[in-house]
Order: structure tokens, then C-alpha cells, then sequence
């Protein structure tokens, strides 16, 4: 008889509880309900909670729900928890809500990121800072990065890089967080010290990073490395990289391949290259091609290509408008004679502004850098903004982010410029005109459906004290068994 046998048979709920949990991971549920019943008679309110879990996972979705509100009345967060998951993916959001709040306020830091989770992608970033900064002061990792994150996207640096830090100290360091903890180290003037971040990052072949590095090298005026990091970006089918490249290339006067690149960048749906080839089409006197790749690039919403396409349309009405005072002009010289139209001279073209670069999931490798682009793209990419399953981790998917760069030497207007003289070479190469829930997402081992309605959780007792950006609310710990077949928690008496 082992130490947790002789436990059980002493009458220990919760070692009846433990050895529930071993009996359901190697598929003997019928002992395993009988050991948590024995517990939850006991007095045990974790059996109750780990009932619910066994229920979900044999596909009694339904009993599994009805486990986890008895568990809840009886105080367990973990099953406010899970039933505001369940809630949440059952298009129940107001509910969702509600338990998680009760959730959060019973200590359930998961509740907590998740609640700033779901503020962030309601538009909330006020609220989601406060329910990231308890998840955070009480420790949890995800919810240090994602508040790094949201302070980076409006421009508090030292304060992002400090939560990285916290973030890092306290668990493994994700990918992304490292990518991110590199920009934001940018943006503090720390080259040198973000380096090892963007590498580790493109190690793991995060979204971004080995574009990242190519505008560290190419800040730095090492345009070969600059190339090598563009095209292992462009080789993984980023748009940024294959901006970059053509940047790099035209930076070096290889303009066909740089041409070929900025086209590969747009057909991907860079609207910073979009740009640049209006502004290629517009020197070389296409104004109608010109006309289309600035439209693209206004509609994918770069604020500059709409200033481009408005200038070129308004010289484009004044040169009509200058041919027809013209020919009416020479009719009326010679009346009752055939008119000769005199073509007329055309204006020369302004050069196209250039909007600074930012490195997005659809654009360029950045050099320059408005506070509020950093962590913005969480939300849509799925990141630190994407709520989490109960118990399971996930990991943040990537995003791309502007390096924070301005050289002169090597800025986007150089490239540009180069790519425009290009048009003077003979055999410049050029191709054809141009012609992206809400809801807690399930990552555990969770079986069945979800079906069942959850009901509205009872009023708190006692109102909840407010939460600061940064509430230190104490949390519970967490009480799981990670790694398994089951998520499934280990209660206290």
C-alpha cells in the first residue's frame, strides 16, 4: 500500500481527491467520481470543482457545468473560472463576465489577465491595464507581458521594458515578449541591448524578429547583414522582410531586385511598399499606375499614400483643365479652320512623400516609430490579448512592430530616390500595374460540448474593493496538475 493508498483509507479527503485525479488520468472515471463524492461528503469543496472537470472531459458537458456551480457557491474561484469560460463560449458574455469578475475577486489571477483580455478587445485599454496590473502584482507572467505590451503601445518604454523584465524573471520567456522587449529597447536608444532579444526571437522563428535585426543592421549601416536578415524574413513569406529587402538592394544600387522585392512586399499587402511604387510609377510618368498603387495603399490605411493620390489626382485635373483653356484657345486664333491640338507640357511631378516605416504584419521593416504602434497589434494578432483556457497556457501569436529607427543614410525617402533613379537604367525591370472573437479560446484537453446554458452567478457578499492599475489583491495559488491528459485542480480542504 502506497502513502496516498494508506491517506484514503485513513479517511483524508484530500488525498481521496489526488487519487481521483491519477484514477481519471488513466481513464478509470467510475472510481475516480466515487473517490471525489467521498471527499465532496467530507466536506472537500476542490472535489467538487475536480467533479466538474472529470464530467467535461468524459463529454457530460452539461454535468460537468452543474459540478462547477456547487463548486462555486461554495467559493472555489477555479470553477467560477471555468464556468465563465464555458459561459463565454456559449455566446454568453454578459454572464462570462460576471463570473469571471467573481472569479477575479475571489483570487483568480487566470480570471483576472482574462478579464483584461477581454476589455482590450472590446476597446477598453484603461480597463484592461487594471485587470492586467492585479493579474501581474500577483505574479502571473502573461499578465506582466501583456501590461509591458500595453504600455508600450502608448509610448510608457521604461516602464514596458521594466514589466519585460518582471515578466522574464518570473517564467520562461515567450517569443514574442522577447521580440517585443527588443523594440521597446529600441525605442530606448539600447541597440546593443536588444540585439540578444530579436535573435533569440528569430531563433524561434517569431514573426518579425530577423526583419527587426535587419533594421538594426541596416541603422547601423551594415547593409549586407541588413540583407541577410531581410531575406530570411522574405524567405518565411513576410512582408516585411521583402520591404526591407528592397530597401537594403536599392540602398546598394541593385534596383531590379529592389523593384522586384517592393512588388513582392505589396502583393503581400505592405501598403508601405504600395506606396513607394506609386511614388516609382509617378517619376517614371505613369500616373494612372501611380493613381492605383497610391489608392491601394490609402485604402489599407496608410494616411500618407491618401496625401500622394490626392496630389497626383489634383495635378492630373489641372493638366486636363490647362489642355482645354489651350485648344480652345488656338480654335478661337484661327476661326473657321481644323484645330491642332498642342499636346500639353506636362508638369514635372512633385516628389512623392514618403510616410516613415513601420515594421506591420502587412508592411515594412520600420525606421521610425509613432508611440501608440508598439503592442497594438496584439489584439489582432492574437496576442498577449487573446484569453487563455483554464489551466493550459497558451502561447501569444506573433506580431511585427516598427524598430524605432531614423538614419538619414538610410532612410525610406534614400531608398525611394534610388528606386526613382532606376527608371534612367536601361533594362530596369518592371512588372504589371497593380491588378485580413471575442471569446476565450479552448486550449485544454476539455471534451464534449457546451451546450448547457450557464446561469448568472449570485451577487458577491460584500462589494469588490476597486482595482487599481496596479491592485494587489492577493490571488490564490493555482491548483492544477499541468502536463496531463486532464486539466484537472487540486483543491484544498
Amino acid at each position: 500500500m502506497t502513502e496516498l493508498d494508506a491517506r484514503v483509507a485513513a479517511g483524508d479527503p484530500q488525498a481521496m481527491v489526488e487519487s481521483a485525479i491519477a484514477l481519471a488520468k488513466d481513464g478509470d472515471l467510475a472510481a475516480a467520481r466515487t473517490l471525489l463524492d467521498r471527499s465532496a461528503e467530507l466536506g472537500h469543496t476542490g472535489a467538487l470543482f475536480v467533479r466538474g472537470v472529470v464530467e467535461e472531459s468524459a463529454g457530460n458537458a452539461e454535468a460537468g457545468i452543474g459540478w462547477y456551480v456547487r463548486a462555486a457557491q461554495a467559493g472555489d474561484a477555479d470553477a467560477m473560472f471555468n464556468l465563465g469560460v464555458s459561459a463565454a463560449e456559449n455566446g454568453q458574455e454578459e454572464i462570462a463576465d460576471a463570473w469571471l469578475r467573481q472569479a477575479a475577486e475571489a483570487g483568480s489571477t487566470k480570471a483576472a489577465f482574462n478579464l483584461g483580455a477581454r476589455a482590450q478587445n472590446a476597446g477598453s485599454p484603461a480597463e484592461a491595464e487594471q485587470w492586467y496590473g492585479l493579474a501581474a502584482q500577483a505574479g502571473q507572467p502573461e499578465a506582466m507581458a501583456a501590461l509591458a505590451a500595453l504600455l508600450a503601445g502608448r509610448g510608457e518604454y521604461e516602464q514596458s521594458a521594466a514589466w519585460h523584465n518582471r515578466a522574464f524573471a518570473a517564467g520562461p520567456a515567450d517569443p514574442e515578449a522577447m521580440y517585443l522587449h527588443g523594440r521597446v529597447l529600441e525605442q530606448l536608444g539600447q541597440a546593443t541591448q536588444a540585439r540578444p532579444y530579436l535573435l533569440r526571437a528569430a531563433t524561434v522563428k517569431q514573426a518579425g524578429a530577423s526583419a527587426a535585426l535587419g533594421d538594426l543592421a541596416r541603422a547601423g549601416g551594415d547593409l549586407v547583414e541588413a540583407e541577410y536578415w531581410y531575406t530570411v524574413s522574405a524567405e518565411s513569406g513576410e512582408a516585411a522582410g521583402f520591404y526591407g529587402l528592397g530597401l537594403a538592394l536599392a540602398d546598394q544600387g541593385d534596383f531590379d531586385r529592389a523593384e522586384t522585392a517592393t512588388r513582392r512586399a505589396a502583393d503581400l499587402g505592405s501598403p508601405q511598399a504600395m506606396n513607394m511604387l506609386g511614388g516609382l510609377e509617378e517619376t517614371r510618368g505613369n500616373r494612372q499606375e501611380s493613381l492605383a498603387w497610391y489608392t491601394r495603399a490609402a485604402e489599407a490605411g496608410l494616411a500618407q499614400a491618401a496625401t500622394n493620390r490626392e496630389r497626383v489626382a489634383g495635378q492630373a485635373m489641372e493638366s486636363s483643365g490647362a489642355a482645354e483653356v489651350q485648344q480652345r484657345a488656338q480654335g478661337a486664333q484661327v476661326p473657321g479652320q481644323g484645330r491642332e491640338q498642342s499636346p500639353a507640357v506636362p508638369e514635372q511631378a512633385a516628389a512623392p512623400a514618403i510616410e516613415p516605416m513601420t515594421n506591420t504584419a502587412a508592411g515594412p521593416s520600420g525606421m521610425d516609430q509613432s508611440a501608440d504602434a508598439i503592442g497594438q497589434a496584439e489584439l489582432a494578432r492574437g496576442g498577449y490579448g487573446e484569453p487563455r483556457r483554464h489551466h493550459v497556457p497558451g502561447q501569444t501569436d506573433a506580431h511585427d512592430e516598427p524598430s524605432g529607427h531614423e538614419n538619414p543614410a538610410h532612410s525610406a525617402e534614400h531608398s525611394q530616390n534610388n528606386l526613382n533613379a532606376a527608371q534612367e537604367q536601361p533594362g530596369s525591370a518592371r512588372a504589371a500595374g497593380p491588378g485580413g472573437g471575442q471569446g476565450l479560446t479552448d486550449e485544454s484537453t476539455r471534451s464534449g460540448g457546451r451546450d448547457a446554458p450557464i446561469e448568472r452567478p449570485e451577487p458577491a457578499a460584500s462589494p469588490a474593493a476597486s482595482f487599481g492599475a496596479f491592485g494587489s489583491a492577493a490571488a490564490t495559488g493555482l491548483r492544477y496538475t499541468p502536463g496531463s491528459g486532464l486539466a484537472i485542480g487540486l483543491g484544498s480542504a
